[in-house]
């Protein structure tokens, strides 16, 4: 017969080895703050108060859905990619994260941009993206409610491991990564004429033309731009849907051409190289990309500076 002071060990035990597993509503912006493979976080309406505006999270951007989709290239021939993870972003007034994964198994919902949500999963930061994943629940709350404008920032804000160490608010939550961000006015270098199609591809990003063009013939690689107004930018289309969706087909931009806006998000790639992953890309102006100029085998198969293959989850 075990003693009262074993028995009261054991239940005191079986308390502390359930509260690892316990489960904890926090805002997006301290999710953040946990250890990567933190079970049992929720995200929705949450009770701390540090973040005084806070609200339900809000899907903001929908980067990539399951299917498969098809785009028609210069000169007639199509090609397809298959997907079969989502990825979309929700913003809750602190911060804000990247949904990653399936569903929940028997879960039917769809995310639509202006969904408020509840999510239910792990926190598993990739390539420093940070991600909620594993769901293992998700509703909507409402639909049709405000999004906010994506962030506006310069490629030289994104130019170095500063947006690791320089970009955290008050709470210790990165302002920066997980965020819808746009690039105004910037320009595009390190790319073959050619068009977007079904290769990741890597180049870069400038504030300024004169950048653009005094480094459009240096190959991309891992490396942070020399150009301190200037940041890496990989088109992602293997993992996001939506790169492929809005981009393929369309004529990859040169150094000498006007300026472009760019609407994506940050990565990681290396401990200091952040990265841009682009979603959208349009004329200064707003008025999309041209098509490939003659002839028209041309990028046919996506010419430009192929990036090291990567593999998502």
């Amino acid at each position: 017969m075990k003693s009262s002071s074993l028995i009261l060990a054991s239940a005191v035990a079986l308390v502390v080895a359930n509260s690892a597993f316990a489960a904890i509503t926090l805002p997006c912006g301290d999710v953040q703050q946990e250890a990567s493979g933190t079970a049992g976080i929720t995200v929705g309406n949450n009770p701390v108060s540090d973040y005084p505006t806070t609200s339900a999270p809000v899907v903001t951007a929908i980067l990539a859905q399951p299917g498969v989709f098809k785009a028609t290239l210069k000169g007639g021939a199509t090609v397809s990619k298959t997907y079969s993870n989502w990825s979309f972003l929700i913003n809750d007034g602190s911060g804000s994260l990247d949904v990653f994964g399936k569903m929940p198994t028997g879960n039917t919902y769809i995310p639509t941009v202006g969904d408020a949500v509840t999510a239910t999963g792990s926190y598993i930061p990739y390539n420093g993206i940070p991600e909620l994943g594993t769901l293992t629940a998700i509703t909507k709350n409402s639909s049709g409610n405000s999004v906010p404008a994506p962030l506006s920032l310069t490629a030289a804000a994104l130019h170095s491991s500063s947006v690791l160490t320089g970009a955290v608010d008050e709470n210790g939550a990165y302002t920066i990564l997980g965020q819808l961000i746009t690039l105004h006015n910037v320009y595009i270098g390190g790319l073959t004429v050619g068009q977007f199609s079904t290769s990741n591809l890597t180049c870069r990003i400038y504030d300024t033309q004169a950048s653009a063009i005094a480094n459009s013939t240096t190959t991309p690689t891992s490396n942070i731009p020399t150009a301190a107004d200037g940041v890496t930018m990989y088109y992602w289309e293997s993992s996001y849907s939506s790169a492929f969706i809005n981009l393929a087909g369309s004529y990859t931009p040169q150094a000498t051409d006007g300026a472009f806006n760019v609407t994506g998000f940050v990565d990681v790639f290396s401990p200091t190289q952040p990265e841009f992953i682009p979603i959208a890309i349009t004329a200064a102006d707003g008025s999309p990309l041209s098509t490939v100029p003659e002839p028209a085998s041309l990028g046919i198969l996506g010419l430009g500076a192929v990036a090291l293959l990567r593999r998502r989850k």
